[in-house]
C-alpha cells in the first residue's frame, strides 16, 4: 500500500511522528511518500533523512495569505504519485487532499496535533473542515476528544474520531549504556520550536532564579530547536548574568536527539499548551525524568501518581525549586527516570502506533 503523509516543512514534532511511522515499518510492507507543506523551506535534516531512506518526497512553499499555488502543486504531486491513502498531519490542505481522495476513492485521515488551548483561528477553521471532509480524524488523547467535541458541538462526528497515541522508536530513544556517575555539573534541557506558545525565555528566568538561590550550583540549560522566537530568546540569554550557562544547540538531527537527551539530568518542558509532546515522549524513552508545565497536553502525561516527574505551574520559583529538589535527591531522580522508560515501553511504541494507523486505513477501505 502506498501511503502519503502530508506534514509541515519546518522542524518540529510533526516530522518526528511522520518518520516514526516509517521507521516502525521494518518489513517495508508499505510504500511511504511525504509531502512537506509550509511557509518555511524544507528542513535540511528532513531532506537528508528522506534521501537516506530513499523516500519519494516533495516540498511546497506556501505563502500565508496566498496558499493556493502551493495547494495546486500538492494536488498535481498527488496525481503523479497516486497514493492509496493519505494521512494529513497538517490540516491546512485538507480540501485539496479531499478532492484527490474523492476522485480516486482513497482513505483520507486528518490528524489533530495542535493543542486546543493555543490553536489559532485559522487552525480552528481547518479543524472544522477536517471534521466534514476527512474520512477519519485522529486525536492523540481522550482529553483531546472531549475538547474537540466541546469545540465543534453539533458538528462533531464521534464515529469519525479515533484516539491513537503518538509513538516513538524505542530502539533509538533508549537510555545510554554509559553509567551515570556522580558529577559536579548538571544539565537540564528542552527540545522544541521557538514559538510564542513555547517558553524557552521562561526557562532562562528560571535558571537565573536557581543561581540566585544557590550560587554554588553548576547548572546549565541546553535548548534545542529553532523558530520565529529564536533570535529574541537568544538575545535575552546574552543579556543575562547566566549567559555562559545557556547553550543554544540549534536544530539537531532526529537521530542525534537521543544522544543529546541522554546527556540531560532532567528534561524540562515549559509551554502554554500541547497535544501530546513528542519531545516528552522521547525523553521518557531515554529514561530522563521530566519537569513540565501544568497545562493540557503535559499534565495528562505526567500525572501525580505516575512518578515520572513533576507538573508544576509556570511560576519561576516553583519551577526552580522543583528542579533543585530533584537534583538534590538522586535516588528519586533515578527512580523517575526508570519509571519513565517503563511507561514509554508500555504505552508509546511506534510499532503500536503504526499498527493502529494501518488498521484504521483498512477499516475505511472495507
Amino acid at each position: 500500500m502506498k501511503i502519503a503523509q502530508i506534514t509541515y516543512s519546518g522542524f518540529g514534532g510533526l516530522g518526528s511522528v511522520v518518520f516514526s511511522l516509517i521507521f516502525a515499518d521494518e518489513g517495508n510492507n508499505n510504500d511511504w511518500i511525504i509531502g512537506f507543506l509550509g511557509n518555511q523551506k524544507l528542513d535540511q535534516d528532513y531532506n537528508k533523512l528522506c534521501n537516506e531512506l530513499d523516500l519519494s518526497y516533495a516540498s511546497f512553499l506556501s505563502k500565508p495569505k496566498n496558499p493556493f499555488t502551493a495547494w495546486v502543486k500538492l494536488y498535481k504531486w498527488l496525481i503523479s504519485e497516486k497514493p492509496d491513502a493519505i494521512i494529513c498531519h497538517t490540516l491546512n490542505p485538507i480540501i485539496v487532499c479531499r478532492i484527490y481522495a474523492w476522485i480516486f476513492n482513497v482513505p483520507l485521515i486528518g490528524v489533530e496535533h495542535t493543542s486546543n488551548s493555543v490553536k489559532p483561528r485559522n487552525e480552528k477553521l481547518t479543524s472544522f473542515l477536517s471534521m466534514i471532509f476527512a474520512d477519519r480524524i485522529v486525536v492523540l488523547t481522550k482529553q483531546y476528544f472531549k475538547e474537540l467535541r466541546n469545540m465543534h458541538k453539533i458538528f462533531f462526528r464521534s464515529k469519525k474520531v479515533v484516539v491513537i497515541h503518538n509513538g516513538i522508536d524505542l530502539n533509538l530513544f533508549k537510555p545510554s549504556e554509559e553509567k551515570k556517575i556522580q558529577k559536579e555539573e548538571f544539565i537540564i534541557g528542552m527540545a522544541a520550536r521557538f514559538t510564542k506558545t513555547k517558553k524557552q525565555d521562561f526557562l532562562i528566568n528560571v535558571l537565573e532564579f536557581i543561581h540566585k538561590t544557590d550560587p554554588s550550583i553548576n547548572l546549565k540549560l541546553s535548548l534545542a530547536g529553532n523558530g520565529s522566537e529564536f533570535t529574541r530568546v537568544k538575545n535575552l540569554a546574552q543579556n543575562s548574568f547566566v549567559s555562559s550557562q545557556v547553550i543554544f544547540e540549534g536544530l539537531i538531527e532526529e537521530k542525534e536527539v537521543a544522544s543529546w537527551m541522554n546527556k540531560l539530568d532532567i528534561y524540562v518542558h515549559a509551554t502554554d499548551g500541547e497535544t501530546l509532546s513528542t519531545s516528552i515522549l522521547q525523553s521518557m524513552g531515554c529514561g530522563v525524568p521530566i519537569i513540565g508545565s501544568d497545562v493540557s497536553g503535559v499534565n495528562n502525561l505526567i500525572k501525580p501518581d505516575s512518578d515520572l516527574g513533576y507538573c508544576v505551574k509556570n511560576e519561576e520559583s516553583i519551577f526552580a525549586n522543583t528542579i533543585l529538589h530533584l537534583l538534590q535527591n538522586p535516588d528519586e531522580l533515578n527512580r523517575m527516570g526508570n519509571n519513565a522508560r517503563s511507561y514509554a515501553e508500555e504505552h508509546y511504541s511506534n510499532n503500536t502506533m503504526l499498527s493502529k494507523y494501518i488498521d484504521l486505513i483498512r477499516s475505511i477501505i472495507s
